[in-house]
């Protein structure tokens, strides 16, 4: 009878080492599913970062070609006042020019 305990309680302790080493094994899997989900989500967090600064040197040149365009836009109003200034000088020049030009006639004419 002694011996049957023994041997009941020997079963119990191989019953034992087996789900000791089952949950060890699950213990390791799960470890090294955490490792792995770890360096995704590292993976995936500097690509997002990678991402983020570049749209915002993006952005930055957005501004920029927008402060470009604008200053162009401005100078270009500038330079049509500029032309339309000088057109009108031509203009009045040129109407000067026809009116000396009328009287000299006048006076070849007269003469």
């Amino acid at each position: 009878e002694l011996e049957s305990v023994i041997s009941k309680t020997e079963d119990k302790i191989r019953e034992m080492r087996n789900a000791i080493e089952a949950a060890t094994g699950k213990e390791l899997s799960l470890l090294s599913d955490l490792e792995e989900k770890s360096r995704t989500i590292t993976a995936i967090e500097e690509e997002k970062s990678s991402i983020v600064s570049n749209l915002q040197s993006k952005q930055s040149s957005l501004e920029q070609l927008r402060k470009e365009k604008e200053a162009a836009e401005a100078a270009l109003k500038e330079e049509n006042k500029e032309r339309e200034g000088l057109e009108e000088q031509i203009c009045s020049m040129q109407k000067k020019w026809e009116r000396e030009r009328e009287q000299e006639q006048e006076k070849l004419g007269e003469l």
